[in-house]
């Protein structure tokens, strides 16, 4: 009787071992050393008045990466906020921005100067942007989205 509870007891534990080498092999599988890319720079918040006289963006000198540019229209005029490279390529644009109203626009911009332009507005002067080398990661910051 007692090599027949014995017998019983070896089979009840023969699955579990078989789980428990099957877990153990799982997990030795696998890349020992994961890749972890930098995180990009956090986006940076600005802001951009059209008029009156001129285009003025705050602050006009920062680091490249995802800016989100928040434009007030204070001018009288219905009017559209461009920003433009030395190339005169566009890097960014609202669309028609009611007088007295306010819209934002997000983009990444690349290290260089850039020129804030105000479409459709009369005798306002173009404001100018500096953008300098990328910022630094957000890697290691909290509460990040």
């Amino acid at each position: 009787m007692r090599l027949e509870a014995l017998g019983d007891m070896r089979r009840a534990w023969a699955p579990a071992l078989v789980v428990l080498l099957a877990g153990g092999l799982v997990a030795g599988c696998g890349a020992s050393n994961f890749p972890n890319e930098a995180r990009a720079p956090a986006p940076i918040e600005t802001t951009a008045s059209i008029g009156p006289g001129k285009v003025t963006v705050s602050p006009d000198k920062f680091g490249a990466g995802i800016t989100v540019f928040t434009v007030a229209n204070l001018s009288n005029d219905p009017a559209s906020f461009i920003l433009k490279d030395t190339s005169g390529k566009t890097a960014a644009s609202s669309g028609t921005i009611a007088p007295r109203a306010v819209t934002t626009i997000k983009t990444e911009l690349k290290q260089g100067n850039y020129q804030a332009v105000a479409d459709g507005a009369t005798g306002i002067r173009p404001g100018s942007i500096k953008v300098g080398p990328e910022r630094k990661s957000s890697q290691n910051d909290l509460l990040l989205p």
